[in-house]
């Protein structure tokens, strides 16, 4: 149920963005994409380092995982892990997944399976084109 809630809420977010950026190109001709990374994992949150410069953050896989999709995504579109389809039993209805090709993240052993979640009735989706060999190159 958390991973459906997931993409829908990326989704939605998406949609809400979209609008917002057609008032933003109107008002001040200003071009802003929202691209969105979800990967699934244990992680650590709190305030982490010495108490002279502590900050709240997040750490763990999950973390690493949906950061390096979120820059890996193109503005509209929503790149998704794996094993976060694979949660989905059935997929959220109107949701479609196209596998792309497998990509290296700095940090982790071994590369891994993506997905691109498009939504049926937005009727625009882009599409991933060769840019995962600059996540590679990051590595």
């Amino acid at each position: 149920e958390e991973a459906e809630r997931a993409i829908e809420t990326a989704l939605d977010m998406q949609t809400a963005f979209a609008a917002l950026q057609t008032e933003w190109r109107a008002q001040w001709n200003v071009e802003v994409g929202l691209s969105i990374g979800l990967g699934q994992g244990n992680a650590v949150i709190g305030r982490i380092g010495p108490m002279q410069r502590q900050e709240y953050t997040v750490l763990g896989e999950a973390v690493s995982i949906a950061m390096a999709l979120g820059s890996l995504a193109r503005g509209g579109q929503l790149l998704v892990a794996q094993t976060i389809v694979n949660l989905l039993r059935p997929p959220p209805l109107g949701v479609t997944f196209e596998a792309l090709p497998p990509v290296s993240i700095k940090g982790l052993d071994s590369p891994r399976e993506v997905c691109l979640a498009i939504r049926a009735t937005s009727g625009t989706a882009s599409r991933l084109t060769p840019h995962a060999s600059r996540l590679a190159a990051a590595a």
